[in-house]
């Protein structure tokens, strides 16, 4: 373009420099994260959130090297837990928790009725009660997932979390089968009540009550 007089060289040389310019943005913004590791405020559940363009790309060693890098020491996931997470191309799962859920379920007086009056297919109806917990409880410091001793425990989430066909109770203290179905618990203890579930969760340290 140049050599037929449509641009003088010293055009040519503006262009070429906005080219690289852009060429190395681009470099740039592909170079970036991969993934991040995001903490809690209660500093008890740290979440890996993988970037989706470039899932498929992450490994297990550089999850636990960042997670490694940040000061995370306690609460780790299993290493199988974390890469079935990536073989399954999930972007946000939980990559360290401390788990005081024995502890948290005996200070709320946690009591499972998954077990009692159940139909003939082993169901629990629609409306019936799953799970029930205290409002008001307390309970000592718990070790966060840096190893250090924390009293900033979260106090709204539920024991166990509301899962697929359930709900919570206008009080907030229990969770209702929202359909009928078999009950079941996943292992971020979600709860739910489906037909095709394939194991039943128990609490074998809490009494199995009667609902009254």
């Amino acid at each position: 373009m140049v050599s037929m007089e449509l641009i003088t060289p010293e055009q040519k040389e503006a262009i070429l420099a906005e080219q690289s310019r852009l060429k190395k943005s681009g470099e740039q913004e592909k170079k970036g994260p991969l993934f991040s590791i995001d903490v809690s405020k209660d500093t008890m559940t740290a979440w890996v959130k993988i970037d989706p363009e470039k899932k498929g790309r992450i490994t297990l060693e550089q999850i636990k090297s960042e997670m490694k890098s940040k000061g995370i020491v306690h609460g780790m996931c299993s290493d199988a837990l974390i890469q079935c997470h990536l073989e399954s191309n999930i972007t946000r799962f939980v990559g360290a928790r401390a788990d005081y859920s024995q502890k948290l379920c005996q200070a709320r007086d946690l009591t499972s009725f998954m077990d009692k009056d159940l139909t003939e297919q082993g169901e629990k109806r629609k409306g019936d009660l799953l799970v029930q917990e205290n409002a008001i409880w307390h309970m000592d410091p718990q070790k966060n997932i840096y190893g250090k001793i924390t009293s900033d425990l979260s106090g709204t989430d539920f024991t166990v979390r509301c899962g697929s066909d359930t709900r919570r109770s206008k009080e907030k203290t229990c969770i209702l089968a929202a359909k009928t179905g078999i009950p079941a618990i996943s292992v971020e203890r979600h709860l739910g009540n489906v037909q095709n579930s394939v194991s039943r969760f128990r609490f074998p340290d809490l009494p199995q009550r009667q609902r009254k």
